[in-house]
């Protein structure tokens, strides 16, 4: 849980404030969380594996073939 809050707020901090668009929002935060994750791999196991628990939504979809 410790590992997914520290994710959740990586990615959290890297969002702006009023993006213009879907993809102002997104690249930011996506580029930070693969920065955590290059930094602490063992990190992406964390995601894998609740990915499998529970697969609901397009990223479980698309992310459960990479575990």
């Amino acid at each position: 849980m410790v590992e997914q809050a520290r994710l959740l707020a990586g990615v959290s901090a890297a969002a702006p404030k009023e993006p213009e668009n879907l993809d102002a929002l997104l690249r930011p935060m996506m580029t930070a969380l693969v920065a955590m994750l290059l930094e602490h791999p063992d990190s992406a196991r964390v995601i894998c594996i609740k990915l499998i628990e529970h697969p609901t939504g397009i990223a479980a979809a698309l992310l459960s073939g990479a575990c």
